[in-house]
């Protein structure tokens, strides 16, 4: 409750009462810890067409890639982050709660996948002028060196972030676009000293490049 009073700037009475509401629809669940996520939402985002769409689609890439590296990703461009829809972990390599959670584009594999992949005006007004906040000690945060970066990360087609993000882990993405606009990008994630990582760029690279081909030109039924 604390939290949520402090995230909205509502009067607790305010968040306390709206948040049992959301309880009654479904939308919230109440434990001994506080208020968390409901299966409604759960079944609302499923029932999003081009994010259900790209998850069916990246399945098989998502199991070749965690069985190459430990992890995968799949993540869409939202709200000036990438916004992970879905993954598989395996019991070294489990993260905190990524599913549902937005990241940023200028420390994570996918999210500079995504970034690079924009247009560059687009890209310069979603990173801004302003140092970038660093998530770790090798966080790439000045303007000029993560334009760079992703000028780079553009002419390769693969994005990679070593201990960026997380320190002990490395990521590899690649992006690809779907047909309505949106921009999303796959990866995998493993250990820093993981050698599987290096060699999986060719991986992701082939996974963005068959998911464009089948999402770019999915035909949608007449209504």
């Amino acid at each position: 409750m604390t939290d949520l009073v402090e995230a909205t700037g509502l009067a607790k009475t305010t968040v306390h009462r709206m948040c049992w509401k959301l309880v009654e629809l479904g939308l919230l669940e109440r434990s001994a810890d506080g208020f968390c996520i409901g299966t409604k939402i759960f079944a609302l985002a499923n029932a999003n067409p081009i994010i259900s769409e790209v998850r069916v689609a990246a399945m098989p890439h998502l199991v070749e890639l965690q069985r190459c590296a430990g992890a995968s990703n799949l993540a869409i461009l939202t709200g000036g982050k990438a916004l992970v829809i879905d993954g598989l972990f395996n019991q070294e390599l489990r993260p905190g709660p990524l599913l549902g959670v937005g990241l940023p584009l200028h420390c994570t594999a996918v999210g500079k996948a995504i970034a690079a992949s924009l247009d560059a005006d687009y890209r310069e007004q979603l990173l801004g002028s302003g140092l970038l906040p660093a998530a770790t000690r090798r966080t790439i945060v000045h303007p000029a060196m993560i334009r760079r970066h992703l000028e780079r990360v553009a002419a390769e087609g693969v994005a990679l972030s070593h201990e960026e993000f997380q320190l002990g882990t490395r990521g590899v993405a690649a992006a690809f676009a779907v047909s309505n606009g949106t921009t999303a990008a796959i990866g995998c994630v493993g250990a820093w000293n993981n050698a599987a990582i290096s060699r999986s760029a060719a991986r992701v690279a082939a996974a963005a490049a068959s998911l464009q081909r089948t999402l770019s030109s999915t035909e949608k039924p007449a209504c």
